[in-house]
């Protein structure tokens, strides 16, 4: 499966959950802030990529 159709199928699946329950604002909000740090330090990039950090503990330091 190609990188986009990952990017589409969960942009898509974010994007009708967010509209479904109301918070497609709080969303965009959540997901430009989290654009914005990525693009200003590539250590959150590295971070976020890396495949050998647990999901849950991006999620803990992410929300911390």
């Amino acid at each position: 499966m190609g990188q986009n159709l990952i990017i589409d199928r969960y942009s898509k699946t974010l994007f009708q959950y967010a509209q479904s329950t109301g918070n497609l604002e709080s969303v965009y909000q959540e997901v430009n802030a989290l654009a914005t740090a990525l693009k200003k330090d590539e250590s959150i990039d590295q971070f976020i990529k890396n495949p050998t950090i647990a999901g849950f503990k991006k999620l803990e330091v992410l929300t911390n």
